[in-house]
């Protein structure tokens, strides 16, 4: 992430940040160092965004509580997006880790990122000839949050969202995010 930065945002340590579930060392620890006006927060479901809870700032990413000038919401750059799809896919990251990147590219909506995200949730069966949704894993549970968040009137998305609907409620589909960590509730 910091080469990215260094390469497409050589200015981040000017530029207010703010970094969603931070670790206690590696990157974040570069990023509370150089950036003055770097911000950390955790995400507690029964806490009000942009309140404190537990020495943390809470923000839910789906609804940030930041002003519109106080933080750089501005899209990701495409070679991030590239990268984050990668190490995804090459299945070294744990399912958490990998959930939070994907939930990540929520602000990247390009016709690339949407198929990535069907073929992470979709499968197609050949012996019952019709698509199916992979296993609910983190990462196939936040990308079907992300199709559904931001993807979910688009018709290429049209028929896993119509598979999706149909087993959205059933509680193996269902994550429960708390402060540091993320778990299926089943």
């Amino acid at each position: 992430m910091l080469l990215m930065l260094d390469k497409h945002r050589p200015n981040w340590p000017s530029l207010s940040i703010h970094e969603s579930s931070p670790s206690v060392g590696g990157a974040s620890a570069r990023l509370r160092s150089a950036c003055s006006q770097y911000v950390a927060s955790q995400y507690f479901a029964d806490v009000p965004s942009g309140s404190t809870h537990q020495g943390w700032r809470c923000e839910d990413l789906e609804a940030l509580s930041f002003g519109d000038a106080s933080v750089d919401h501005g899209a990701l750059p495409p070679p991030i997006v590239v990268q984050l799809m990668a190490l995804v896919d090459a299945g070294t990251l744990s399912d958490p880790v990998s959930a939070r990147a994907i939930r990540t590219l929520t602000s990247a909506r390009s016709d690339v990122v949407r198929d990535w995200l069907i073929g992470i949730v979709s499968r197609k069966s050949t012996l019952l000839r019709r698509l199916t949704l992979a296993e609910p894993t983190l990462p196939v549970v936040s990308a079907l949050h992300v199709l559904t968040k931001v993807y979910a009137d688009d018709p290429v998305s049209a028929k896993v969202m119509e598979v999706a609907r149909s087993v959205r409620q059933e509680a193996r589909w269902q994550v429960r995010e708390s402060g540091l960590s993320m778990e299926r509730t089943t």
